[in-house]
């Protein structure tokens, strides 16, 4: 494969229905897995997530070593991270809960838990991750594959405000 190039997304350059076409787009070139944060306030009950976690537990979840994008600060990129098989189905699912493409946020109220940074991975690697609270996101691709991203009208940029 070709080296590999970061470039960035922003949330106010796509409208929500781009972010699932450009993440159909990233299955098809082979994003095969996804992570998703599961978050909520401390001591608080959290069905919301109880909810998601139970319909994502189809999408034969495991656990491996995967690059993250939000790290607490002196802790390694690379982490056990919680991880989903990327389907046309585990698509839908992620449309019911990001209702407004993949940088909704927050994804349900504070006080019943909420997803954040939906995150893909192909064959291992980062292809496709959003910081959700920075609406930012980054793609990974190769140089020929940036320019299929671009033909297709979805913009990114060089750099990124805050990731």
């Amino acid at each position: 494969m070709s080296p590999l190039v970061s470039r960035f997304l922003a949330a106010q350059d796509l409208l929500p229905d781009r972010t699932w076409e450009l993440l159909e787009w990233c299955a098809q070139q082979g994003a095969n897995e996804f992570s998703v944060a599961m978050l909520s306030l401390g001591g608080s009950p959290a069905p919301f997530l109880g909810e998601v976690d139970a319909a994502l537990n189809a999408f034969q979840p495991r656990t491996a070593p995967r690059k993250q994008l939000t790290v607490l600060v002196g802790q390694p990129q690379v982490q056990s991270t919680k991880l989903w098989a990327l389907a046309p189905a585990s698509i839908a699912l992620l449309k019911r809960y990001f209702l407004t493409g993949l940088f909704t946020y927050p994804t349900a109220e504070w006080n019943v838990g909420w997803l954040e940074d939906p995150t893909f991975y192909r064959d291992g690697y980062l292809m496709l991750g959003i910081v959700s609270h920075e609406q930012e996101g980054m793609l990974t691709l190769t140089e020929v594959e940036h320019a299929q991203v671009a033909a297709l009208g979805i913009p990114t940029r060089d750099r990124a405000q805050w990731i």
